[in-house]
């Protein structure tokens, strides 16, 4: 039994047949503070994969996986935010270092 993905202390598990999805995240330490909850699911040796909620009961060799949020909080905004001020700032000193826009014949 594996969990991957945004959890604490990802990796095998020891498998319990009396165990949900949910419990063996908490074995592991718990999800991190970028998991999606909502997105968890099981994929089963056989190749197919549920949603938590919707899986049946789990196997040996079960993976649980727990996916990442795209962007959380306003710490992600304010990242994003740095990027393209960097971007502008770049454009800008190559626009004053060449002197204005490039044209024909220079």
């Amino acid at each position: 039994m594996y969990v991957v993905g945004e959890v604490k202390n990802p990796g095998g598990v020891e498998f319990r047949p009396e165990l949900t999805p949910r419990e063996y995240v908490t074995l592991v330490g718990g999800p991190t503070p970028r998991a999606k909850l909502k997105g968890v699911f099981v994929t089963f040796r056989n190749g197919k994969s549920y949603a938590m909620a919707d899986a049946p009961a789990l196997e040996p060799g079960s993976v649980v996986t727990v996916p990442e949020v795209a962007v959380k909080w306003w710490q992600d905004y304010v990242a994003i935010a740095q990027v393209l001020a960097s971007l502008v700032t770049a454009y800008t000193g190559i626009f004053i270092l060449f002197n204005g826009p490039l044209k024909n014949g220079n």
